[in-house]
């Protein structure tokens, strides 16, 4: 099984909207870092960065609605939805914090920062696929990122909805996850931390697999508006161009366009998931430091 950090904790938000789980780490007098996971990965495949900065930095990484140990909610996988989710973390907390996403996390703290919410002090985006999620763009580009995803998407939810029907063990969803392929080559199994395979792999015996089908349809981010401003500091690790990334070199030119003060990193050898990758997960943690002790020197 996936584990969390060995000094964190799973805290529950009860009330108003659904169940969510998230985990707690660290209580420095610090800015907090509120980090968000991608579709199909749950708040543990976030435990390196969270022991990482260990008591340095007060961390959270919240369960987003129909993963980890969050609660499903049939037909309510929208942006909008997401960001509810994270803005009831936020108040949670109750201060401004810098949000760390991957892919859907990303695009949540993206929405987040271009409509200016008080709570979001900052962005660091893992790979953001901004440009592909409007309904008609990603039904239709040939980029190799939201190709691949309209394909894979679909078959990885109906192995999962088979998986679960089945109750089949954790060892299963390890498989499906491993034997996958990687855009360097071989099999996820061979360029991927096992503790990220294992948590991806938890994630999906646990997960909603309707939250694939709205990503895939275009339903999630139809209302996204990708060309706004995020006024806060923004960094995006850019993943390398011949790996399917989901944010392209031409991307960069449109980012900046709109916040020109965007800071875009580009991981030679890395893929979609940066941080998971063995190639690449001490580059991210070393970005992912010089970008927090940035925007703490900024604040003062």
């Amino acid at each position: 099984m996936s584990t969390p950090p060995t000094t964190a904790t799973y805290r529950y938000l009860t009330g108003d909207g659904p169940t969510l789980s998230y985990l707690a780490a660290g209580d420095a007098a610090r800015r907090p870092v509120v980090f968000l996971h991608g579709l199909s990965s749950p708040s543990t495949s976030w435990t390196p960065a969270m022991e990482h900065l260990g008591s340095c930095w007060p961390t959270f990484a919240l369960d987003l609605r129909g993963h980890g140990r969050s609660e499903h909610t049939p037909s309510h996988y929208g942006l909008a939805d997401y960001c509810a989710d994270v803005v009831r973390l936020l108040v949670e907390i109750g201060e401004s914090a810098i949000l760390v996403g991957h892919s859907l996390g990303a695009m949540v703290a993206a929405e987040l920062a271009q409509v200016g919410h008080p709570l979001v002090s900052a962005v660091f985006l893992e790979d953001p696929p901004l440009y592909v999620f409007h309904a008609d763009v990603f039904a239709t580009t040939d980029r190799s990122w939201p190709r691949e995803a309209r394909r894979a998407f679909p078959i990885v939810r109906d192995h999962v909805r088979r998986l679960q029907a089945e109750r089949a063990d954790l060892a299963a969803y390890v498989q499906l996850v491993g034997d996958s392929p990687h855009p360097a080559g071989d099999k996820q199994r061979d360029h991927l931390y096992d503790d990220a395979i294992h948590a991806r792999a938890e994630c999906l015996s646990l997960m909603d697999p309707d939250a694939f089908t709205w990503l895939v349809e275009g339903t999630t981010f139809r209302t996204y508006e990708p060309d706004r401003l995020i006024a806060c500091p923004v960094a995006v690790l850019r993943a390398d161009p011949v790996l399917s990334p989901a944010f392209l070199p031409e991307d960069e030119v449109r980012l900046r366009a709109s916040s020109p003060h965007a800071e875009v990193i580009e991981m030679r050898g890395a893929a979609h998931n940066i941080r998971g990758d063995r190639a690449t997960r001490r580059r991210f943690l070393k970005e992912l430091d010089r970008f927090l002790e940035g925007v703490a020197r900024d604040r003062h």
